[in-house]
This record gives C-alpha cells, sequence and structure tokens, in this order.
C-alpha cells in the first residue's frame, strides 16, 4: 500500500514538472513606462514597425499577428511592418510607400533588447524596448511621445512564440492607460421593462369545464 501511494505521488510530480515545461504556467510581464516631450499623443490608426525577425523568426510571426488582433478589439486599425535594423535602401523605400498609403496617426516600433540565454541561445527571460512616435516618415520633425520597456519571463522553460501574445497583450493596456491609445468607449443600454396586460377570466367562461 505505501509503495503504491509513493509511486503514485513520484508520478504526479512528473506529470506537474511535464506540464509546466510544456507552458500551463502563465506568461508574466513587467512594463515599464515613460511619457516623453509633453502632452502624449492620441491616435487611431497605429503602424507597428517589428524588428523581432532579427532574433527569431517565430516570435516577429506570433506578435505581429497578435499585436494587430489586440489593437483592433481596442478599435484602431493597424498594420504591421516587419523590418531588419539592417535594411537595404529598395527595402526603405518600400517601406517608405506603406506607411505613406496607410497614413497612420503614430508608429510604434519594437526591438528585442537585452536576455537571459543559455549556451544553445535560447531566452530565459527577454526584454523588449517599445516607443510610440509621430511624424515618424519625417526624419526632421520625427517625435518620441512614449517609451516602454517589457521585461517577459516565459510561462515555460524558455521564451517561444506562444509567450508573444501576452507581450502583445500588455503593451496595449500599458498604451490604453497612459493615454497613448484612447479607452473604447462603454455602451450603456437601458432597456425599459415590458409589463403585459393580464387578461381577466370571467367565472362564467369556465361554467361547464370538466364536466
Amino acid at each position: 500500500m505505501h509503495t503504491g501511494a509513493s509511486r503514485w505521488r513520484q508520478g504526479m510530480a512528473a506529470v506537474c514538472l511535464t506540464g509546466l515545461m510544456a507552458g500551463c504556467a502563465t506568461t508574466g510581464t513587467t512594463v515599464v513606462s515613460k511619457t516623453e516631450g509633453g502632452r502624449v499623443a492620441e491616435g487611431q490608426r497605429l503602424l507597428v514597425v517589428s524588428q523581432l525577425a532579427s532574433l527569431d523568426e517565430a516570435w516577429a510571426g506570433a506578435f505581429a499577428k497578435a499585436i494587430v488582433s489586440e489593437l483592433r478589439k481596442v478599435g484602431s486599425p493597424a498594420q504591421i511592418q516587419s523590418r531588419s535594423p539592417l535594411a537595404l535602401q529598395s527595402d526603405k523605400v518600400r517601406y517608405a510607400d506603406q506607411i505613406a498609403e496607410f497614413k497612420p496617426d503614430l508608429v510604434l516600433v519594437i526591438e528585442p533588447g537585452d536576455g537571459m540565454v543559455d549556451a544553445r541561445g535560447r531566452s530565459f527571460k527577454r526584454t523588449f524596448e517599445a516607443g510610440v512616435f509621430r511624424n515618424y516618415a519625417e526624419r526632421g520633425r520625427r517625435d518620441l511621445s512614449w517609451r516602454g520597456k517589457i521585461v517577459l519571463e516565459p510561462a515555460g522553460a524558455f521564451v517561444t512564440a506562444d509567450d508573444m501574445p501576452a507581450l502583445a497583450r500588455d503593451l496595449v493596456a500599458r498604451m490604453m492607460a497612459d493615454g497613448v491609445l484612447p479607452k473604447p468607449r462603454r455602451i450603456v443600454i437601458i432597456s425599459t421593462p415590458v409589463t403585459s396586460k393580464a387578461t381577466a377570466v370571467r367565472p362564467e367562461s369556465t361554467r361547464g369545464f370538466g364536466r
């Protein structure tokens, strides 16, 4: 009996450890932000310039999908640019054309920062740097209005693409809290109670019932 119980406990411990490694835990993020140059800009249309592909293509793809989804949830139409810091001149022209066509109110730039890695380069923890710019297409007028640093601690042993939705969600939440993005308007629906007219049953209408 004792041996069977001991084996059961060992088995359950192994299951719990496997579940943890598989990402059953919750991804943790810590966001520190700062407004620059006075009043924070407000805008509805955002272009997100992501440089995450320079570190991990899978991270970049998952983040791109998640950030566009999160921004649309709060009513901000968004487009994504995935670019390399060492972009060729032809790429820079293409990026400029997209900005001119989309006409964003704000541009959010995000790039990977420092991280704790193992011998194989896998990240135990990773920092991401983000900045929101006005007049991004005009270098002479480009204005950094908000900056943020996000420290991400993965749900599993290492940072993976599965952790990117948490990064996108908490980044958008902080931008809303700081006034960079307008908060969604709450729609209050006032319902008027409907009163139904009761139909009176006259005693004579029941005569003969049940006979």
